[in-house]
């Protein structure tokens, strides 16, 4: 689990995977009229095998369209998924792919995240890590990849780790409480096998050393630094299933709403400004067009093959919108106008509650801390909210990621001192669990063979009668 995480079509990926945009000849307005009466909050311009497309998000709902013709996207199809995946293999000059069939749900597809898009077309690369990609049947995109590694070492890290077996994962009540009650069952297990080791520790009110020798003084005294570190995980993994809603913390919804404002629907100043897409000065090998609504302005950025993102420039599409962009400490009221701002900054590297751990977070960032101590931190391009922290998710972060992965420190949450912290730490555990496994058999042994014995001399008591 240090080193091999459970797979996910990250960020960096799936730009990796998308082919450079071509936009001349393009773009026609979409046809919305089927959908007129929608407000979108943002738009997506993407290489496909035939030609840029768009997508407009409303909400929950995404809809396609072919951005040269502007017409809708026809419903996908077994031969649209085979191209992209095509599209894909020549853009990484990974060879010929290798069709795995089509799936449901899989051990890799079992997260809700991904699961929501089933039923999928899976398909081999013949690349180094022979990465097996998951296109939706439902929307034709990329929602998964796995590499040989991770397929290999998640059977016996993630999966066991997390208890993800498809037929227990896919049932997420069961999985939940069943994670909920063997954290549960355990704590209190270390916590009566702690005490019992304190126990032996006092004599006549007095503390002692261990009174046990050999092999069972190791293990008294392993077991009780590697009892701290299990109640630790244990207790950090319960909170990671947020128990019966403990730690939830709220959703933010009036905080989006009000940053992006009314949304945009195909006003005649969007329909010029979509027809002279091909004419924006774009940075060198863009593979995604983004423009999302901030406060009346849409905000179109632009993202290379390694994740760059550069800021194109910004529209206004309210009426009512101000003739200069609002300021960060402007957008902080827009979002809460009813508490005081306790502070804005821009950071480009983490702090203690926004930093990169197993996956990479997004920097620069702009950091708003409200007086009543909640925080939103705003990307520094996009101006998305990237995260948000309450009193619930704080805890949280102590609670669960800080006792569970040691992320207390952000300059110590990863790298050579954090793998060998972990790891010696870990190491010490397994010694000590080792051990009294080790001692469990033994005693076992003793008392069958001590049976055995007790056995044979009742029966040559009952022959000699």
């Amino acid at each position: 689990m240090m080193f091999v995480q459970y797979p996910s079509l990250s960020s960096d990926e799936r730009y990796r995977y998308l082919a450079p945009l071509e936009l001349n000849l393009c773009c026609q307005s979409p046809d919305v009229s089927l959908i007129s009466q929608h407000q979108f909050e943002s738009f997506v311009i993407e290489q496909r095998p035939s030609g840029p497309q768009l997508t407009l998000n409303s909400g929950n709902e995404s809809y396609f369209f072919d951005a040269i013709s502007g017409v809708p996207q026809i419903e996908t199809t077994d031969e649209a998924r085979l191209a992209y995946a095509k599209q894909i293999a020549t853009h990484l000059d990974a060879g010929p792919i290798q069709s795995l069939g089509k799936v449901d749900v899989d051990q890799w597809s079992i997260i809700p995240g991904v699961k929501k898009y089933a039923p999928f077309d899976v398909f081999e690369l013949n690349d180094a890590e022979k990465n097996h990609l998951y296109f939706s049947q439902t929307t034709g995109e990329i929602v998964q990849q796995v590499s040989f590694n991770e397929r290999t070492w998640g059977w016996i890290g993630a999966v066991v780790h997390w208890i993800y077996p498809t037929i227990i994962r896919s049932n997420s009540e069961l999985w939940v409480q069943l994670v909920i009650w063997l954290s549960i069952v355990s704590l209190f297990m270390v916590v009566v096998g702690a005490i019992l080791g304190v126990v032996r520790l006092r004599h006549k009110g007095n503390w002692r050393t261990s009174p046990y020798r050999g092999r069972f003084l190791w293990h008294h005294y392993t077991s009780l630094f590697a009892g701290v570190l299990m109640l630790m995980w244990l207790f950090s993994g319960l909170m990671s299933m947020y128990p019966w809603g403990l730690m939830e913390g709220r959703s933010f919804a009036n905080e989006k709403q009000n940053l992006r404002g009314p949304g945009f629907s195909l006003t005649p100043q969007l329909t010029t400004f979509f027809e002279k897409l091909d004419s924006l000065n774009l940075p060198e090998k863009t593979v995604e067009v983004r423009g999302a609504t901030v406060a009346g302005y849409l905000n179109l950025t632009a993202t290379n093959a390694i994740g760059k993102t550069t800021l194109i420039q910004r529209v206004p599409i309210d009426p009512f919108a101000g003739s200069e962009f609002p300021t960060v400490t402007q957008l902080a009221t827009r979002m809460r106008p009813d508490v005081g701002t306790l502070s804005v900054d821009l950071l480009n590297k983490g702090d203690r509650y926004y930093y990169d751990h197993h996956n990479k977070r997004a920097f620069p960032v702009y950091r708003i801390i409200y007086e009543d101590g909640e925080r939103i931190y705003l990307d520094g391009l996009s101006l998305d909210i990237a995260a948000v922290f309450d009193g619930g998710r704080k805890t949280a972060r102590w609670l669960y990621l800080g006792l569970h992965r040691g992320d207390f420190f952000p300059s110590l949450n990863s790298g050579l001192v954090w793998y060998l912290s972990w790891g010696g730490l870990l190491l010490i555990m397994t010694f000590a669990v080792g051990i009294g496994c080790w001692l469990s058999i033994r005693v076992w042994q003793r008392l069958l063979s001590k049976r055995r014995k007790t056995t044979v001399k009742e029966q040559n008591q009952f022959l000699r009668v």
